[in-house]
């Protein structure tokens, strides 16, 4: 596999990075190669930052993005789509203190706990189809002191 990467920083406050990576995990089995199952082959993530110096504040955006994953025989597709994940942090300085808030999985991709779903027309979907990469959304609540 491959990683690429960059970061960006501007006068005004404003920062970002990029980061790709590439990757194929296969093995060899009973004289053939299979793809690993479960391994994303590509992953990406965006990161913007602002800060307001003026506020003592930082905000930042954080996408992710997950390629797809070669499934286990037996499901209705043989791999799984491609996630998105969002994660917003907001940071705070006061004096020698820094009061942060960060929600991580923003829109709340969730896996259930069955393998099929019922849907209302009454047929089943296979759940590969909406497995992401992140079970639930986190909210965290951080303040920590520095001299």
């Amino acid at each position: 596999g491959f990683n690429l990467s960059s970061k960006v920083v501007y006068l005004t406050g404003l920062s970002g990075a990029v980061d790709f990576n590439y990757s194929r995990v296969r093995y060899l089995q009973a004289g053939n190669w299979f793809e690993e199952h479960m391994v994303n082959r590509w992953t990406g993530a965006v990161r913007v930052n602002k800060q307001f110096s003026a506020a003592k504040t930082t905000v930042s955006l954080h996408w992710k993005i997950f390629g797809p994953q070669e499934l286990p025989a037996g499901r209705s597709i043989s791999e799984s789509p491609i996630w998105q994940i969002y994660n917003l942090s907001v940071k705070k300085n006061f004096q020698n203190w820094q009061l942060g808030f960060d929600i991580e999985n923003l829109f709340d991709w969730t896996q259930p706990d069955s393998p099929f779903i019922n849907q209302n027309e009454g047929g089943l979907i296979d759940s590969a189809l909406i497995y992401g990469p992140l079970i639930g959304r986190r909210f965290r609540l951080s303040l920590s002191f520095g001299l």
